[in-house]
């Protein structure tokens, strides 16, 4: 495969596609969800400098890549647009088990102009650990044009098949100590570039093989960028909390134990412990020290 074939409609030629090469490229006609989109871009890019934002993936200059959490800004029309009737018929297509779907996390990516902002090649999953691998797939939605020039998404089709890869961390800043993965021997496989306009919808696999390249214009390559996971199993999302819901609802009952799971969640509470009481769990680590190494003595005496 050496283009990018572009879908206009969906239907079952669509999901076969999908399952043959790992992704789908759509382009949705909705005027409405046309007008969310500028108004996405107009809001990240007239609060590009917002210190409340959550920034993270920061490269050796410092650049950032990501905004997370977006679904959780209340001033975001990130989730609107996801709730959208143009995207909520390509997660009901690609659902074929009717399973609950949740969005695990949910983020805009961008590039820094003229800083280097490279991806290497990575699969989703290869971020998750060995007992949270996802039956899932990402949904990228394009803010603004996407082109080589601005650094745009270029996947390996079929890769997928592949299951996950192992990974090897490159760490890129150490000051933040912020880090990349990047497969380890990268299979002999061919990538297309996914040219796009605002406005484009492209769904892929959570093992699909993906990297981009830097902007050298001065494009951000704004882009929102959502992972739904489809399980039976009932979990809290990437940042511990009560997930949003992507496919089918959750009873009343689910909405109640994820309610009382976010409350005793216990890497919360470790993560409010170090944030508000800092001298404190320096001497817990201190102690968590002093209690392994005296257990290792004791088994080598």
């Amino acid at each position: 495969m050496t283009q990018n074939l572009k879908f206009d409609y969906v239907n079952s030629k669509t999901n076969l596609f999908y399952n043959e090469y790992g992704f789908i490229h759509y382009q949705p006609s909705s005027s409405e969800f046309k007008s969310l989109i500028d108004k996405c871009y107009n809001y990240y890019l007239n609060n590009d400098g917002d210190n409340n934002f959550q920034k993270n993936f920061e490269g050796q200059d410092g650049a950032a890549r990501h905004i997370l959490d977006i679904f959780r800004d209340k001033y975001s029309p990130a989730l609107e647009i996801y709730k959208h009737k143009e995207v909520k018929q390509l997660i009901s297509l690609l659902n074929e088990n009717k399973e609950l779907g949740i969005f695990t996390h949910s983020k805009l990516s961008f590039k820094e102009p003229n800083k280097i902002t490279d991806w290497y090649p990575h699969q989703d999953n290869g971020y998750k650990k060995l007992n949270d691998r996802r039956s899932g797939l990402a949904i990228f939605i394009c803010l603004e044009k996407m082109n080589n020039n601005n650094g745009c998404l270029q996947l390996f089709p079929k890769s997928h098949r592949l299951k996950t890869l192992k990974h090897e961390r490159i760490v890129e800043n150490l000051k933040s100590g912020s880090y990349q993965l990047r497969i380890s021997n990268l299979p002999s496989l061919s990538h297309i570039s996914i040219e796009a306009e605002a406005g484009d919808i492209i769904l892929f696999h959570n093992d699909m093989i993906h990297q981009s390249q830097s902007s050298s214009t001065n494009s951000y390559r704004f882009a929102l960028i959502a992972e739904i996971e489809f399980s039976k199993k009932i979990k809290l999302d990437d940042y511990n909390l009560v997930p949003v819901v992507a496919a089918e609802f959750h009873t009343f009952m689910d909405k109640i134990y994820l309610f009382f799971l976010s409350l005793i969640n216990l890497r919360n509470k470790w993560y409010f412990f170090k944030k508000y009481f800092p001298s404190c769990s320096f001497f817990i680590k201190k102690w968590k020290v002093y209690i392994i190494d005296n257990l290792l003595r004791k088994g080598s005496k």
